[in-house]
């Protein structure tokens, strides 16, 4: 028995038990189990875990859970080509030997969650993302203020501003999700906003500023602001540029950081300053690169950092999501993982979607300083490869 005749008895069965809105059902299932790893993967990175019960152990577990719903939903309710299936069982197979290799399952996951995607409207995948981070951040600074959890306070060595996590791990993981919340608020209304929504958008990126002191993600805001006031002029020079341009500049921006990290040497004074701006990260890029190999097929690169503010020796921790894919997973996984990040361009300028190329071009430049593209809980714009995005051509229209 082929696909096609196993899809056609399942149809068969379904039509029998009379279930007349699989559509709905279909979307029941994938924002139910997108909702629950959202949650295990946003309490990933807050100090809620090992308090309340909440462990490794259980999130492990909730991530099973919202695994199996989506993949219930492809069961039951998706049709791919012969191909198609093979080609993702094989991928899915390879991501999850590359993540017992390297420990990290983060791709393997997000993977499954890209290809059961399939058919759902993405704006609604934005707007689960939306009230699942704004609910996280609400509740954890709730129990930061109760004393029930810590909050987490670091000063710098250069600078005596106090920064502040509000339950984050780390002030830089609280400021990264606020950014990435607004790209996916700026994607959902399609760069479109009034002036309150100005005077409020610049008030949050300045008050998140305050709070974290986190200058990368500071000017990064800054930089998401701007487009948002020249919206018509970005979407303009976006509609005009060649695809095969902005192709090259996103491999090239990959190609880039990895180079400086490799070639860093400190006594190099352009090196040095650039260094400096990225906020120390060209040095330990350098030491991953001079200790680890890059590997066909991934492997474990042990981590120390400050996440939880405690006091460590010997830290050692790699910022840059390029990086990281390209040492920890290895270089089958790197060369997928870039083939996604331009297929997902590829099709937000097949189908005009300049507000969601503009967002992503964004999460692009932010993966330069930080670790979180594969983190759904952060990053949810992979997920639009495969998803309905109907609602954004009538949006536009």
């Amino acid at each position: 028995m082929n696909v096609k005749q196993v899809i056609n008895k399942r149809d068969e069965v379904l039509t029998n038990i009379k279930i007349s809105t699989p559509e709905k059902l279909a979307k029941y299932l994938y924002t139910m189990g997108l909702v629950i790893y959202l949650i295990a993967n946003y309490l990933r990175g807050t100090m809620i875990v090992n308090n309340f019960g909440i462990n490794i152990v259980t999130m492990t577990y909730a991530i099973y859970l919202g695994t199996f719903f989506v993949l219930l939903k492809v069961i039951l309710y998706d049709d791919f080509l012969e191909w198609e299936y093979l080609a993702y069982l094989v991928l899915i197979i390879l991501f999850y030997s590359i993540g017992k290799q390297a420990k990290d399952f983060d791709l393997f996951y997000y993977f499954i969650f890209i290809v059961s995607a399939k058919g759902i409207d993405f704006k609604h995948i934005l707007k689960t993302f939306l009230i699942v981070n704004f609910a996280g951040i609400l509740i954890t600074g709730c129990l930061t203020g109760l004393d029930l959890i810590k909050n987490v306070i670091i000063t710098r060595v250069d600078s005596p501003a106090v920064r502040y996590s509000l339950g984050a791990v780390y002030p830089t993981d609280l400021a990264a999700r606020i950014f990435f919340m607004m790209l996916a608020y700026f994607g959902l209304k399609n760069y479109r906003f009034k002036l309150p929504e100005y005077i409020s958008i610049l008030a949050l990126i300045i008050l998140t500023y305050l709070i974290t002191n986190t200058r990368l993600d500071f000017l990064l805001m800054l930089l998401a602001f701007i487009m948002i006031v020249f919206n018509k002029q970005v979407m303009s020079a976006l509609e005009k540029i060649k695809p095969s341009y902005i192709y090259l500049l996103t491999g090239g921006l990959v190609f880039v950081t990895l180079l400086l990290g490799y070639i860093y040497r400190p006594g190099n004074a352009i090196l040095d300053k650039i260094n400096s701006l990225l906020s120390g990260r060209l040095f330990y890029e350098h030491i991953a690169f001079k200790d680890y190999n890059v590997e066909f097929l991934g492997q474990y690169i042990y981590q120390n950092g400050f996440g939880g503010g405690f006091k460590i020796n010997n830290y050692f921790f790699i910022d840059s999501s390029y990086v990281r894919v390209l040492l920890m997973y290895g270089l089958v996984a790197f060369i997928a993982f870039m083939t996604i990040l331009l297929l997902v361009e590829k099709k937000f300028i097949a189908e005009k979607h300049y507000g969601l190329l503009a967002c992503f071009i964004l999460v692009l430049l932010s993966s330069v300083i930080d670790q979180h593209i594969l983190e759904i809980s952060y990053n949810i714009f992979l997920l639009a490869l495969l998803a309905d995005m109907n609602s954004f051509k009538e949006q536009e229209d």
